[in-house]
């Protein structure tokens, strides 16, 4: 058993860099007009299980599993991923667009440092006020953008992708532009997210 003094553990933290994703900044916000929480009691009973692919067996954005590869993007991928399921979900499963991460995690600057880390808060605010395209993992067809970076293995267990050629890849450029095979352009392709 290791037994740490406070001080020496507050010594120890205060070497260790904060991700930028951290910083206090991100966490107030007057641009984030968030509507409060209304807490709702619930009287059933809870499931002895729940699987949401089952539940929601149209919505295609509820079975896939996107892949970040070696970008810092986790708050842009999984803020749109939870936005497509949402977007399935509330039509019932008549819009199946997904939105795209690539146009988050390149264009939102507001929402971080990239593939580096950022917000989620902003990422959902940035969909209320700016929207995004669609988008789908790597080198998806019929979309305006999908994900810019090719799957790799971070890991011994991921051999199928294969290793990851750049240990942190650089965050690209912001593009507002579809790729050239897509028949719509950026404007017209965005979808918008509603607070309510």
């Amino acid at each position: 058993m290791f037994y740490f003094s406070l001080i020496k553990l507050k010594t120890n933290l205060s070497s260790v860099p904060r991700p930028p994703a951290m910083d206090p900044k991100y966490l107030e916000d007057s641009e984030l007009k968030m509507t409060a929480v209304t807490e709702t009691h619930y009287e059933g009973e809870i499931p002895e299980s729940f699987d949401a692919r089952e539940r929601w067996p149209d919505c295609r954005s509820v079975k896939l599993i996107r892949d970040q590869a070696n970008c810092g993007s986790c708050w842009a991928v999984s803020t749109a991923s939870a936005m497509s399921d949402r977007l399935c979900i509330h039509s019932n499963g008549e819009r199946q667009d997904l939105l795209s991460d690539s146009d988050i995690l390149t264009c939102c600057v507001l929402c971080g440092s990239g593939c580096n880390g950022g917000s989620t808060l902003r990422a959902y605010a940035w969909l209320v006020k700016v929207g995004a395209c669609t988008g789908g993992p790597y080198a998806t067809q019929g979309v305006c953008k999908p994900y810019v970076f090719h799957p790799c293995g971070r890991r011994v267990d991921q051999p199928y992708y294969g290793d990851c050629k750049v240990k942190n890849m650089p965050t690209p450029k912001c593009r507002r532009e579809c790729s050239a095979e897509y028949s719509k352009n950026y404007g017209d392709d965005k979808i918008f997210g509603i607070w309510n």
